[in-house]
């Protein structure tokens, strides 16, 4: 563990217009003196020009191909449509219609995404049409990741130099995985963004750089409290972090830790007094206990867990083309971020401790409770800034480990020479790996962009030009239900074949992969049936992420 804490060399101080305060961390576990120079900043010019280049580079990315880079999931239209409900006065926001689902409110997830999702539409409008819709939705995403990536920069350069900053938000800017992430209409983006914007108010606040401690803590606080929020899974990385540190008194003053405690928790009571003033009381009581059941994993019913569901390790080894350096990235990261529970700087703690909880929330996930893709998230992001803080001093180690130690003898010549040498190979080492890692992350972005995964916008074109609207057609996924009501028609569950001859239903329109990985509400072997009785009119080119879309329709419509 030793090997993974920050290494950051001694710093002379030199003549300067104005004088250099230099700040001393002892490191016992090294015998070493770690020094941070608050004279030398930056040009607040550079900073504000590198955060806003990262931010241009982020969301440029991440805008090509935002409509067809990923498939349009029933989760997005879910998230946009209670969105367009909180824009119309609703908390807790209304589910869409269909499935029993009319006036039903939605508790299973805090609306502080949905809320976004409001202002959002407000700004930016609301588009007709499905597909617009969401990629409308997406645009949000876009944003927030583009101000993510400033939080990561500003983070990193707070905890261990520009450099890393730098480093950090181009690991972020360029990792497939996060991409991926950021493209779809999900809360985990905006969920860890606002948990960067609590760490970062902290680290200020522990590096003594704020002139009002109690108010960026409680702050800070506040801003733990959004993310809460937005998801409550984060609770474990933000609530818990700060009890943990109040009970422990690391980090800050342990009446500023308390107060941003109290503040963490302030916007998710407001939520539940809303919700109780309004007589749904035992509803959230109901829907928090179902939540709290699938985390823990007593009732499981969606993510690789559930049974049915393909497996997680043949879902990694069929990414691990485009995600490999995501997954190398996340490794490492956890191991550098949890050892820095070990640092003697207190901001350097927090990110440790910040990892530490996300391990904690995946680890328990993957072994008992429900575990999804998107959860990888909440660990990816402090783990590439951990990575950055961290592999730098690392290498400097083991490329010298000699220029460490103070030599006993040797001129003084000498021994700059030695550290100056070890610095030129660390820096050749570290920008050598940072460029292998973006080559290989730039040609899996190319990749990706270069196989559109465009299914439900060829779907609903070829819909609209051959068959009369208003046709009732049948469906086993909601994703479909959904693409079949916006475009017109009239959605029919699939059921028995005599339901659909007395519904008039003509087509049926399925996602095979879908049918077959037991995510939708048919079994396969009734999808089969359907399958053998007609006959394929139209289907969309395979995709790697959730197959294709196949339209069926009866060999005799009056039997079927």
């Amino acid at each position: 563990m030793a090997l993974c804490e920050t290494v950051i060399t001694d710093v002379r101080p030199r003549p300067t217009t104005r004088p250099a305060v230099d700040v001393v961390f002892d490191d016992p576990s090294r015998g070493l003196d770690i020094r941070r120079r608050r004279g030398s900043t930056h040009p607040r010019w550079q900073t504000w020009g590198l955060g806003g280049a990262l931010a241009a580079l982020t969301a440029t990315i991440r805008l090509v191909g935002l409509g067809t880079a990923n498939q349009i999931t029933v989760d997005e239209i879910f998230y946009m449509n209670l969105g367009n409900s909180v824009r119309h006065g609703r908390i807790p926001p209304t589910l869409p219609p269909g499935e029993g689902n009319v006036h039903q409110v939605f508790l299973l997830h805090p609306p502080g995404f949905f809320m976004l999702e409001a202002l959002w539409e407000v700004v930016a409008g609301r588009p007709a049409g499905l597909v617009a819709q969401v990629i409308r939705a997406r645009e949000l995403n876009t944003v927030v990741a583009a101000i993510s990536v400033v939080l990561i920069f500003a983070l990193g350069r707070r905890l261990a130099g520009p450099g890393a900053g730098l480093a950090a938000g181009l690991l972020f800017s360029i990792d497939p995985y996060v991409i991926r992430e950021n493209g779809l209409v999900f809360l985990e983006t905006s969920t860890m963004m606002w948990v960067l914007a609590g760490m970062l108010l902290i680290v200020r606040v522990a590096q003594g750089s704020s002139r009002r401690p109690a108010l960026e803590a409680g702050s800070g606080g506040l801003l733990f409290g959004l993310a809460v929020l937005t998801k409550d899974l984060v609770a474990l990385e933000t609530v818990a972090v700060l009890a943990v540190l109040a009970a422990l008194g690391w980090v800050m003053a342990r009446r500023l830790t308390l107060w941003a405690l109290v503040m963490s928790v302030l916007p998710y009571s407001v939520y539940v007094v809303a919700c109780v003033a309004q007589g749904y009381g035992g509803a959230l009581v109901s829907a928090k206990t179902s939540g709290i059941r699938r985390a823990l994993g007593i009732t499981i019913t969606t993510g690789f867990n559930r049974q049915g569901s393909p497996s997680l390790t043949g879902t990694l080894t069929s990414q691990a083309s485009t995600f490999a350096f995501s997954y190398l990235i996340v490794g490492v990261g956890t191991v550098c971020g949890v050892s820095l529970l070990r640092s003697r700087r207190p901001e350097h703690r927090l990110l440790g401790l910040v990892t530490a909880t996300a391990v904690v929330l995946i680890g328990y996930s993957l072994v008992f409770g429900t575990i999804e893709e998107q959860f990888l998230y909440y660990l990816s992001i402090p783990a590439i800034v951990a990575s950055a803080v961290v592999l730098p001093g690392v290498i400097r180690r083991v490329l010298g480990p000699a220029a460490w130690r103070r030599p006993r003898a040797g001129s003084h010549f000498r021994r700059v020479q030695e550290r100056h040498t070890v610095r030129l190979r660390a820096t050749v080492a570290v920008a050598s790996l940072m460029a292998v890692t973006l080559m290989w992350n730039g040609i899996a972005w190319i990749d990706t962009q270069s196989h559109p995964v465009d299914e439900m916008q060829l779907l609903t074109t070829w819909l609209r030009a051959n068959v009369s609207s208003g046709s009732s057609i049948a469906y086993a996924e909601g994703v479909i239900q959904f693409a079949v009501e916006y475009e017109g028609f009239q959605p029919v569950p699939l059921g028995f074949p005599r339901n659909m001859v007395a519904d008039g239903v003509r087509y049926f329109v399925a996602i095979p992969k879908e049918v077959e990985g037991n995510y939708a509400f048919v079994s396969p072997q009734s999808y089969q049936y359907f399958v053998d009785n007609g006959r394929i009119v139209y289907q969309t080119s395979p995709s790697d992420s959730s197959g294709n879309i196949v339209v069926i329709e009866p060999k005799n419509p009056a039997a079927w």
